[in-house]
């Protein structure tokens, strides 16, 4: 265990190498919001160790003291990263370990209601708290400790939903995407939504994203149903520009249940406005009107005003450039992979598939001279990287090199 800044301490459970993603390092935090000791749980993407020039979006999840949850959440996002037509980007998961969840998800209430839903000596109302932690606290120190890129996305089932669409109106510095599941807009006669439906300007949730998802037939279900469905008028009424949002319905009877498919159809449809699918770069290289690299530079310009990211990412280049590649538009995956080395000129990684394009096509110079870059950017990087990792990657440039010298 090591002391380190804001007062925290770091377990890691499991394997002990930063970036194993079945690795769950587990930090304890002094909180003086709080007066406590509070816990995270956090789970690194597969590559983190290896390429320390990456940042990432990082992933907060809420009612993490579930360890079937978090898993879930997990292995949901590593899944989709490898299984659907999109690409899909690796996050660093934070499970916020909830202690208390009526006081930490629930605005203070103003009316009598909430006493009669739950017994009347519940402590109610510590959501700016636990948005004040999060803010002071959790974030600053996440940031300090990972290599984070500033774009957070929050997932909240039920009471958690209900947080997390609260600070939308009241924390918006906090999320740049929230994802309630079978959010409780039931509370204190819909409080919630009144307080969104009376905001003055929506420029606070500019370039935001916004995914609301219920279920159907169960209890609760059935109970919070009527305040989504005034969310949902209220969102198109409103019509907020800059904000996406969708509201879905889940083909699901069981208020326990909807995480299970909440969350993979949330994170499909906040992810496709991040890349593009297969179907549109087909249609992008079959238009002869235009270039299929300029096709691509217009759609992800775009993309980056609407969401506020850098785009593409780094894994983004490597799909577009080997789809090609595989597809034996060749020419095209070299001209994508130079747009990358542009956009990320130190990541040894796209050096290497370049390096791997050029030799394909006999262009051995240029190929040598893409090795010998992603080389030197490894040497660069040694006092970041473990010793095993960087040993691997020099071996892998100088092996690739001998190939070219071999010819």
């Amino acid at each position: 265990m090591k002391k380190a800044i804001f007062g925290i301490t770091l377990f890691l459970c499991g394997q002990a190498a930063f970036g194993q993603t079945s690795a769950t390092q587990t930090l304890d935090i002094n909180s003086k919001v709080f007066n406590s000791v509070r816990r995270l749980k956090v789970n690194l993407p597969a590559g983190y160790a290896e390429y320390p020039n990456r940042s990432y979006k990082v992933l907060y999840l809420f009612d993490a003291q579930s360890d079937p949850l978090f898993n879930l959440v997990n292995e949901t996002n590593t899944y989709l990263n490898n299984n659907v037509n999109i690409y899909v980007e690796p996050v660093i998961l934070v499970g916020i370990v909830t202690i208390n969840r009526q006081f930490e998800f629930l605005p203070k209430n103003r009316t009598d209601q909430p006493l009669k839903d739950y017994w009347p000596k519940v402590k109610l109302g510590g959501a700016d708290s636990l948005a004040i932690s999060l803010r002071d606290e959790v974030m600053p120190m996440i940031k300090v400790v990972y290599r984070t890129n500033g774009y957070n996305i929050a997932v909240g089932h039920s009471l958690g939903g209900s947080f997390i669409t609260y600070t939308l109106v009241k924390f918006p510095e906090l999320f740049n995407a929230v994802i309630a599941i079978s959010p409780n807009y039931y509370y204190d006669h819909k409080q919630i939504l009144s307080t969104f439906d009376s905001l003055a300007t929506t420029r606070i949730l500019q370039n935001k994203f916004l995914y609301i998802a219920y279920g159907k037939g169960d209890k609760l279900e059935e109970r919070f149903k009527p305040g989504t469905m005034l969310m949902q008028r209220i969102l198109q009424r409103k019509n907020m520009a800059g904000l996406r949002w969708r509201v879905q319905s889940l083909d699901n009877d069981s208020h326990g249940t909807t995480p299970l498919e909440g969350i993979f159809k949330a994170l499909i449809v906040f992810n496709k406005d991040l890349t593009t699918t297969d179907e549109q770069t087909d249609i992008f290289l079959k238009d002869k009107r235009t270039s299929y690299i300029d096709a691509l530079q217009a759609y992800y310009k775009k993309q980056a005003i609407t969401t506020g990211l850098q785009l593409p990412t780094i894994g983004d280049i490597n799909r577009l450039a080997y789809n090609c590649f595989y597809a034996e538009n060749k020419a095209e995956a070299i001209k994508i992979m130079q747009w990358g080395i542009s956009l990320y000129p130190d990541d040894s990684n796209l050096f290497d598939s370049m390096g791997e394009f050029q030799q394909d096509a006999g262009n051995m110079k240029e190929a040598r001279s893409c090795y010998s870059e992603g080389l030197t950017i490894t040497e660069k990087q040694q006092p970041l990287l473990l010793p095993a990792a960087y040993q691997s990657k020099i071996n892998w440039f100088k092996e690739r090199m001998k190939t070219i010298e071999a010819k």
